[in-house]
C-alpha cells in the first residue's frame, strides 16, 4: 500500500461514544463549482479514522468506531464515490479502530483495532475473514506486502515493534523499538520504508524483509520530516515536499508546494493537498504537478475543507478523496486536476520480418468517454514497424486493438527500440515501445588478458563477427563478485570491436586464484564468453584468524598432496602456549599466551630459517591476542594486569617487517575475558571489547577510536568479519550486519538457537555468511537476509569456505557442503578427536 499514515495515532482521536444513528446518515453538501467540470462534495459521516480505495469494485472504505445502533462496535463502511451511497457496515470485534490497508489484488482489507488485534475483511463477501492478535500492541500503521495479499506489516506489534504476519502468524524476526505511523512499500515486498512517529527524531528508515521476518537495514537522519510518506514504487514523497530516491537515500527534488501527496503514474501527475492554517481556519487547495518536471499544472480551491485534512487518495474517474476534520470525507471530481489519458501498448518484443501481428497492439482510456474516441497512430521507425493511421475506441469502452506489422530491412543492426505514438484531440500524446530483434545473425566473442591481480584494472574487448549497420549495445555480465565490468559496451556502426575496463575487486579475503567468466549478450545473437584469472597478490601469506577479514580459512597454495615434513622449530618458555600465528612478507609473527603474564611479547621470525628477527616486550599486561597483519602493520590486543587501571583494554600496532612500535591505544574493557584477534582491512580495525562493552572500532593509522556498541556484549571470544563493505558478527543464533564506520546495526537475522559454543566467528564468501549455532551449521544469504540452508551434525568452531564449498568440523570429521544449496559434497574422517577449530583449505584441497 502506497498511502501515508495519519498525522495522529488512530487510537488517540477524541471519544465518539455519544454518536447516534444520525452520524451514519449521509449529508451531501455541494460546496461549490470551480469550473464546469469540477464538483466538490463534502460528506458528513460517522467519524472516519482512515480511508482506502478498492480499484476492483470502485468503492471507498472508511473505518469508524461505530454508532449507538451498533453498540459503538468498530466497523468499516463502504462508500461509492460516484453515487455517494453508503453500504452496510462490516462490524469487527474490539473497542476502537484505526489504520486501513488493502491488498493490491483487492482481495482483503485489513483494519487495525485498538487493544491488540488486526481484522481481515474479505471484500468479496463483505465479512470479517479473520482477526489476528498482535501481542497487545496497537496497529499504528499497516501495509500489505505487494503481491502477497495474505501478508502484512504491522507497526505497533507487541507495542514497540514492527512485525510481518502471514495469515496472522508473525515471522520470527521483528524490528524492536520502532513505532512508526507511516510505512510504505516500494515496488517489491522485500523493502519497506518508514518515518518515525511525530515527536521522534526525523529520519528515513529502510527495513529489509525476508522469510525470517523484518530488520532495520539503515536509517538516514533529517532526510524526510517524520509523520508521513508515500511511495509511487520508485520514489518516496514526504508531506514536507521532499522527493527521495530510496535506493541512494538522497533528495532528488523538492516540490513547489507541501502537503499530503498522492502520485498518479498513469497520468504522470502528483497531487498535493495543500493547506494553510490561520488561527485554526484552514485554506485548502488541491494542486496537480507534472511528475517529471514537478511544475504546477492546475490548482483547485477546496472551500469545504476548513479543518485539518488527512490522507488524499485516488478513487476512480477524475476523483480524489480525503478525510477532513472530525467527521467529513471530501470527494473532488475535477478533470483539470485528474484528466482522462490515453495509453498505447505495442507488443514488448518481436523479431524482424515477423510480418503482420493481428491485434497485437492496444490503445486504452483511463475513463470511458460519452462518444467515440479517434486515436491517431504513428511509428517512430517505418523501416521496422508500421501501424494503422487511426484506431477508434467506441463510446463507453476503455480499449481497442490494432495490428502491428514488422518489416525486414535486411540490415545487420541488432535490436532496435521503436516507439509507437498515440494522439487524440483533447488528450496528451502517449507512446509505447517495442523492441525489434534482428533476424540477421552475428556472433560475439570476448577477449581478455590471461590474468589480473586483485585490486587491479585491465582492458577487455568484445568482437563482432561482421561490421554492423548501426551502433550495437552489448550487455556484459559476470557470475562472480571477484570482478566488475560495465553493464554495456557499444560497438560503433561499421566497426567490429568495443573495449571496456575490468576491475578485480578487493574482496577482503584471500582468494588465491579464481577464474572469472565474462559474457557478452545481444538479444537474438550468439553470446560470447571469455574468462580471466584473478590472483591474490598475497596468496602465500596467512595474515589473521581465518586468513583475512572474511575469515574463510582459505590458503591459496598448491600442496600437490605432498606429505607433511617438519622444517624448523622454535621453542618458547614452557609456561607459554602458542596461539595462531601470522605470516606476511617473509616474517612469522608469534604472540605466545601466558597464564597470569606480567611480561608478554610479540616476536618476529624469519619465515625461511625460524631465526628471531625482533621481539617487542609488553609489560604489565595479560596474555595478548593472536596477531593480525594488514597493510604492513601487525596488531594485537590485550588487557592490563592492574585491576585498578582504567581503561582496561590495550591495542598495539607494530611495523610488520621490523617490529618497530607505531602506536598503542586504550579502551574500556572488562577483566579476565578471552582476548581474541583483531579484524583489519581498509584502514579500519574492529575487535571484541569484552562482555560489558561489546564491539569497538578503531582507525588503523593512528589508533583513534571510531565507535563502541553493545553488539555481542554478553558473550566473549568472538571476532567480527568484513565482506564487501559491511561488518558482520555472529552471536550463536543471530547474524548482525553493521556499518563498519559507525557500528550501527543495519539488519539482523536469527537462526534456530543451538547449544553453547566457544567460537562465535562467521566465515563470509559467495554472498553468504556461514556460522555455527551448535550443533548446526547455517548459511545466511547476505542479499535477502534469509537463512539459505542449514545442516545438522555436531558442529563446533568456525567453518571454512573455498571454491563454492563449505567445510565444517564435527567431532573427528570434516563435512563438506555446496555453499549455495547446502547439498552434501563429502566427508573426511581424520581419525582424531577434534574439539573446536577451523579447517584450513588450500587451492588444491
Amino acid at each position: 500500500m502506497y498511502f501515508p499514515s495519519r498525522l495522529v495515532s488512530p487510537f488517540r482521536l477524541p471519544s465518539r461514544r455519544l454518536l447516534s444513528r444520525a452520524w451514519l446518515a449521509l449529508f451531501l453538501i455541494l460546496t461549490g463549482l470551480t469550473h464546469a467540470a469540477s464538483t466538490i462534495t463534502s460528506l458528513t459521516v460517522s467519524p472516519p479514522s482512515d480511508i482506502a480505495y478498492d480499484a476492483i469494485t470502485g468503492k471507498i472504505y472508511f473505518s469508524t468506531d461505530g454508532t449507538a445502533d451498533t453498540n459503538f462496535q468498530p466497523c468499516v463502511i463502504p462508500l461509492d464515490p460516484a453515487t455517494f451511497q453508503l453500504g452496510a457496515p462490516i462490524n469487527v470485534s474490539g473497542v476502537r479502530c484505526g489504520a486501513l490497508a488493502i491488498s493490491d489484488d483487492g482481495q482483503f482489507l485489513y483494519l487495525g483495532v485498538e487493544l491488540g488485534s488486526v481484522a481481515r475483511i474479505d471484500l468479496a463477501t463483505q465479512t470479517v475473514d479473520a482477526q489476528f492478535d498482535i501481542a497487545g500492541g496497537d496497529a499504528f500503521d499497516l501495509s500489505v506486502l505487494p503481491g502477497h495479499p495474505h501478508s502484512i506489516v504491522v507497526s505497533g506489534y507487541n507495542t514497540f515493534s514492527i512485525a510481518v504476519l502471514d495469515d496472522g502468524v508473525p515471522r520470527p524476526a521483528t524490528a524492536y523499538d520502532y513505532n512508526f505511523e507511516s510505512l510504505a512499500f516500494g515496488s517489491s515486498a522485500d523493502m519497506l520504508y518508514g518515518t518515525p512517529s511525530n515527536g521522534a527524531s526525523s529520519s528515513f528508515d529502510r527495513f529489509a524483509i525476508n522469510a525470517n521476518g523484518i530488520a532495520l537495514l539503515d536509517f538516514t537522519p533529517n532526510l524526510l520530516d517524520n509523520g508521513s510518506l508515500i511511495s509511487d514504487g520508485t520514489l518516496v514523497y514526504g508531506n514536507d515536499g521532499q522527493v527521495v530516491d530510496p535506493k541512494t537515500r538522497t533528495v532528488v527534488a523538492t516540490l513547489p508546494v507541501t502537503g499530503h501527496v498522492c502520485p498518479d503514474l498513469a497520468r504522470n501527475r502528483i497531487y498535493v493537498l495543500q493547506q494553510t492554517n490561520t488561527n485554526g481556519d484552514y485554506t485548502t487547495n488541491l494542486v496537480a504537478l507534472d511528475a517529471t518536471t514537478y511544475a504546477i499544472i492546475a490548482t483547485t480551491p477546496i472551500p469545504a475543507a476548513t479543518e485539518q485534512a488527512d490522507r488524499v487518495i485516488r478513487c476512480g474517474g477524475h476523483r480524489l478523496a480525503f478525510i477532513c476534520g472530525f467527521s467529513n470525507i471530501v470527494i473532488v471530481d475535477d478533470d483539470s486536476i485528474v484528466p482522462s489519458v490515453i495509453g498505447v501498448s505495442p507488443p514488448a518484443t518481436t523479431v524482424e520480418g515477423a510480418g503482420t501481428l493481428p491485434a497485437a497492439g492496444q490503445v486504452t482510456l483511463t475513463d470511458a468517454q460519452p462518444r467515440d474516441t479517434v486515436i491517431n497512430l504513428t511509428s517512430g521507425n517505418l523501416s521496422k514497424i508500421t501501424v494503422p493511421a487511426q484506431v477508434t475506441i467506441p463510446a463507453g469502452q476503455l480499449s481497442a486493438t490494432f495490428d502491428v506489422t514488422v518489416i525486414d530491412n535486411a540490415l545487420l543492426d541488432g535490436p532496435q527500440t521503436v516507439s509507437v505514438n498515440a494522439a487524440a484531440a483533447g488528450f496528451a500524446t502517449a507512446s509505447g515501445n517495442i523492441q525489434v530483434n534482428d533476424n540477421e545473425q552475428a556472433t560475439l566473442s570476448v577477449f581478455l588478458p590471461f590474468g589480473v591481480t586483485q585490486g587491479g584494472t585491465v582492458h577487455g574487448s568484445v568482437f563482432l563477427s561482421a561490421p554492423p549497420d548501426s551502433d550495437i549495445v552489448v550487455h556484459l555480465a559476470s557470475n562472480t563478485d571477484a570482478v566488475s565490468v560495465p553493464a554495456t559496451v557499444t560497438i560503433a556502426a561499421g566497426h567490429t570491436t568495443g573495449t571496456f575496463d575490468l576491475a578485480a575487486n578487493e574482496a577482503g579475503q584471500f582468494i588465491g586464484f579464481e577464474i572469472a567468466p565474462i559474457t557478452a549478450h545481444v538479444d537474438n545473437w550468439t553470446d560470447g564468453t571469455g574468462s580471466i584469472t584473478v590472483t591474490d597478490p598475497s596468496y602465500t601469506d596467512w595474515t589473521s584468524f581465518g586468513n583475512g577479514a572474511g575469515h574463510t580459512g582459505y590458503q591459496a597454495i598448491l600442496t600437490s598432496h605432498r606429505q607433511y615434513v617438519p622444517g624448523w622449530s622454535v621453542t618458547y618458555d614452557s609456561a607459554a602456549s602458542l596461539q595462531q600465528i601470522t605470516v606476511a612478507g617473509g616474517v612469522v609473527h608469534v604472540a605466545p599466551s601466558f597464564l597470569y603474564a606480567t611480561t608478554a611479547f610479540l616476536s618476529g621470525l624469519d619465515a625461511d630459517t625460524g631465526l628471531e628477527l625482533w621481539r617487542q616486550s609488553l609489560s604489565n599486561v595479560n596474555s595478548p591476542s593472536a596477531p593480525t597483519v594488514d597493510a604492513g602493520r601487525v596488531f594485537i590486543q590485550t588487557t592490563a594486569t592492574n585491576l585498578t587501571t582504567q581503561p582496561f583494554g590495550l591495542l598495539y600496532s607494530f611495523d610488520a617487517t621490523t617490529g618497530q612500535p607505531l602506536w598503542n591505544s586504550t579502551y574500556t574493557a572488562t577483566n579476565f575475558r578471552p582476548v581474541t584477534p583483531v579484524t583489519a582491512i581498509n584502514g579500519q580495525l574492529w575487535l571484541d571489547a569484552g562482555e560489558e562493552i561489546g564491539q569497538a572500532g578503531f582507525d588503523a593509522a593512528q589508533g583513534q577510536p571510531l565507535f563502541s556498541n553493545s553488539v555481542n556484549a554478553d558473550n566473549g571470544d568472538w571476532l567480527p568479519a568484513w565482506y564487501n563493505g559491511t561488518l558482520y558478527t555472529w552471536d550463536q543464533s543471530v547474524l548482525n550486519a553493521l556499518d563498519p564506520a559507525t557500528g550501527v546495526v543495519l539488519w539482523s537475522t536469527a537462526v534456530t538457537p543451538g547449544g553453547p559454543q566457544v567460537s562465535r566467528t562467521p566465515a563470509l564468501a559467495n554472498g553468504h555468511a556461514f556460522g555455527v549455532s551448535s550443533p548446526s551449521l547455517f548459511a545466511v544469504d547476505l542479499t535477502t537476509h534469509a537463512v539459505a540452508w542449514s545442516a545438522s551434525a555436531n558442529f563446533q568452531g568456525t567453518p571454512a569456505v573455498a571454491h563454492g564449498v563449505v567445510y565444517g568440523i564435527s567431532g573427528g570429521d570434516v563435512l563438506a557442503y555446496d555453499a549455495q544449496t547446502g547439498a552434501p559434497v563429502g566427508i573426511y574422517s581424520t581419525g582424531d578427536t577434534i574439539w573446536i577449530d577451523q579447517p584450513i583449505v588450500t587451492y588444491d584441497s
